[in-house]
């Protein structure tokens, strides 16, 4: 008898529509991001961007999130990385990405803001059902 194992990530993901990095006009935007899990494996994180082609561009920091302590991804970093693959983004115009969490939804916290000489502005953060997460 073959006996096959089936393993389920419980992952989290968040739509995140606008993201900008402007440094000539002192324009960023700060993603942070934190996690209560505690389970081994988890708090990874990977981010899906929409590049300027329609593709989408994968990043994957080198470090998970710790438990309680605020994980930052600027539009910087990610502007950085589909310029790395080749695929590029406005961060003047702005772009969108996805980022999965490797979490369960009831323990990641997120929200995004985008920070310009006026001063801060929400960003939207949504969950796959269109919750609004901020």
């Amino acid at each position: 008898m073959l006996f096959r194992s089936i393993w389920q990530l419980n992952a989290t993901q968040y739509y995140v529509p606008l993201i900008k990095s402007d440094s000539a006009n002192g324009i960023k935007t700060f993603i942070k991001i934190q996690s209560k899990s505690t389970v081994a494996g988890s708090n990874g994180v990977n981010v899906q961007i929409l590049a300027s082609d329609g593709t989408m561009v994968t990043y994957t920091p080198s470090i998970s999130i710790t438990s309680g302590t605020p994980y930052v991804i600027t539009g910087t970093d990610l502007v950085n990385a589909a310029a790395a693959a080749g695929h590029p983004v406005s961060g003047v115009n702005g772009f969108a990405a996805i980022i999965t969490v490797n979490a369960p939804e009831s323990d990641v916290f997120t929200y995004a803001n985008i920070m310009d000489p006026a001063g801060a502005k929400r960003v939207p953060v949504k969950t796959v059902g269109g919750t609004i997460v901020e």
